[in-house]
């Protein structure tokens, strides 16, 4: 259930300050404010302050379709202004229940070539910010984005956590620098990634965080559907972030949309402090509500499981040595592991018990795309996947069975039902 107070009017008015639209919204505990204006030349732009001391400067906003330039040019043709301040419930999650509170400021600009909707939600732990591409003259349209124009200039040279805009990996080993020094060709030579696309050592994934004088930052995105994730480019000399966003196969060609579409939310969260990064639910309220209508089958938990220590090379996920074909000795998902790991976790508060390795095909799987590596059904020699599942459910603390797909989908497809069909004789 939700309590709801929204409170909603037109403001079909702004001030004008040396021949520039300007209008003002804040958090509702006001340590928040954006500041929204038109250039002299037309270009959308915002300001972030956080308690009195501007955070991000002029930074524009926009957006670049195959035949239509929504960047610049624009005039104001209508303000609308909201707060919303509610509690819903949360299916999955660290809390059952959320508050969504915020103030709104929604705008519609227009140009010669078409509308633009620019809608901005100011909580009390930061900032969300869209595109709505509207319809011309009330039909739908088929378009082509060709980028988007969504820049965060920083006051300041921040020291950041982040990863290199790799367009195939989003494993690689977090750098820390300061903006300035951001550079990602160290991380060609990760050999741990053997898929991996870095064609600009000038750009980072999202999300990035951020750290400066007495505020911390995250700049990331919400409610991404239907649209293509965002990297940012980095300007080192102006501590300034500007969208890019991963293209399709056709490399100018970045989404394909019908109108009237809503882009993802680009995300500021502002804080104090790290836990504050941590303690923040304003992706969470920026997302879309879940449209399962029958959720009393989706148990959260807390778990644990045989998967790290793989990562770390205490054990593996293979039983047999690749060249001898012969047991390896190292084997992580073993009887007796998975036992220690099911008593510790039962004993623990755990709900379930995660394990890696168990079934047959790990020798052969990583970097070969191949079809009919596994079935999802064999187990290796030495797991005993009946026994345990059985041992698992009297500890109430039942095995919660790995699927590696290694991008196999039709192998998956094929062998899914059978596999499905095995829990459920395990249960």
């Amino acid at each position: 259930m939700k309590s709801i107070v929204t409170v909603a009017f037109l403001f079909l008015t702004w001030i004008l300050s040396a021949g520039e639209m300007s209008e003002v919204v804040t958090s509702p505990n006001g340590h928040i404010k954006v500041v929204v204006s038109l250039s002299k030349k037309g270009k959308i732009q915002y300001e972030v302050a956080f308690k009195n001391k501007k955070l991000i400067g002029k930074s524009k906003l926009g957006v670049l379709l195959e035949n239509r330039d929504l960047t610049e040019g624009f005039s104001l043709e209508n303000i609308k202004r909201n707060s919303v301040d509610e509690v819903w419930d949360q299916v999955w999650g660290e809390e059952s229940k959320v508050r969504n509170h915020y103030n709104e400021l929604a705008f519609v600009f227009k140009n010669n070539k078409g509308h633009l909707g620019v809608i901005f939600r100011i909580f009390d732990d930061g900032v969300g910010f869209r595109y709505q591409i509207l319809s011309e003259n009330g039909k739908k349209e088929d378009l082509l984005v060709k980028e988007e124009v969504s820049e965060f200039d920083l006051e300041e040279d921040m020291k950041g956590f982040w990863q290199p805009s790799d367009w195939d990996s989003n494993e690689h080993v977090y750098e820390t620098t300061k903006i300035s020094k951001i550079d990602g060709f160290k991380s060609v030579r990760e050999g741990s990634i053997h898929t991996q696309f870095i064609p600009d050592f000038k750009a980072v994934q999202t999300p990035i965080a951020l750290v400066g004088k007495k505020v911390h930052i995250a700049l990331h995105e919400a409610a991404l559907v239907d649209y293509p994730a965002m990297h940012l480019k980095v300007d080192n000399e102006n501590f300034k972030f500007t969208s890019f966003l991963i293209p399709n196969a056709a490399l100018w060609q970045k989404a394909k949309i019908t109108t009237p579409f809503n882009t993802p939310w680009r995300t500021i969260i502002i804080s104090e402090d790290a836990a504050g990064l941590l303690r923040s639910r304003m992706i969470l309220n920026l997302n879309e509500p879940c449209k399962i209508k029958e959720t009393s089958w989706i148990k959260p938990m807390k778990y644990m499981g045989i998967w790290w220590e793989m990562h770390l090379g205490k054990s593996s996920w293979e039983y047999l040595d690749k060249n001898t074909m012969k047991p390896n000795g190292k084997h992580g998902a073993t009887n007796a592991n998975t036992r220690k790991y099911i008593d510790f976790a039962s004993k623990n508060g755990f709900g379930g018990v995660l394990v890696e390795g168990w079934n047959t095909g790990w020798e052969d799987w990583f970097g070969f795309w191949k079809e009919e590596i596994f079935d999802f059904q064999t187990p290796y020699p030495d797991y005993d996947l009946p026994a345990l599942a059985k041992y698992s459910i009297e500890k109430k603390c039942p095995i919660i069975v790995h699927h590696e797909t290694s991008a196999a989908v039709t192998t998956y497809e094929k062998y899914l039902t059978p596999a499905f069909d095995l829990m459920k004789k395990m249960v």
